[in-house]
């Protein structure tokens, strides 16, 4: 058989067998995903937060090469059973590595959707009660914003109707993100980033 007719033949096996081996790797990780939906969702009905952040952070490293965007929402998942399970270290592990993620692959500066659910993260700690976590998250985001030409963040607090305590060491503000001075006993504090009154509560 010539050569060239060959790689010809070769040539054309591939385009009709790569969209079919394609198509099967989707299927298999649909699959794949369903199943640990499955299984994380029983978990955190079970309360074992625990187990359902590390089904969540395995579904999250599947897509962390092909999509960011969808490697941040397990994520996001992820960090939440953290925190419900009171183990901020590995809520602020998960966090961190979505903003190194985002950054690295240049989406924070693409996405504003991805920017809102970092600024939900950083909410969801504040809420929690871990405020100086809240305002360590808050200042790497705002980093990686900064570097990317973008404005500072600008926080969710997931729970309605929660109150910015002011207390004697820093916090964060609810409107950008940012740190906020110290509050030395006043009854409200001025944002040095974006000029909100913040009250005491």
């Amino acid at each position: 058989m010539p050569k060239d007719l060959f790689s010809e033949i070769a040539k054309g096996a591939r385009w009709i067998v790569q969209p079919v081996a394609g198509t099967f790797q989707r299927w298999r990780r649909s699959r794949r995903n369903n199943q640990a939906l499955d299984q994380a969702f029983s978990l955190e009905r079970d309360g074992k937060y625990a187990e359902a952040g590390v089904v969540y952070t395995r579904m999250a490293d599947e897509y962390i090469v092909d999509n960011p965007l969808i490697y941040q929402l397990y994520s996001h998942d992820s960090f939440r059973m953290w925190l419900k399970a009171k183990n901020v270290d590995n809520a602020q592990r998960q966090a961190d590595a979505v903003l190194h993620v985002l950054s690295d692959t240049g989406w924070i500066g693409r996405s504003t959707d991805a920017v809102d659910d970092l600024g939900k993260m950083v909410g969801e700690l504040y809420v929690d009660g871990y405020v100086t976590e809240a305002g360590t998250l808050s200042n790497q985001i705002n980093q990686q914003l900064k570097a990317h030409g973008m404005p500072p963040l600008r926080v969710s607090l997931e729970t309605p109707g929660a109150a910015l305590k002011i207390g004697p060491s820093a916090s964060i503000c609810p409107q950008c993100g940012g740190s906020l001075p110290l509050s030395n006993g006043a009854d409200e504090i001025r944002c040095p980033y974006c000029n909100s009154i913040i009250h005491a509560s």
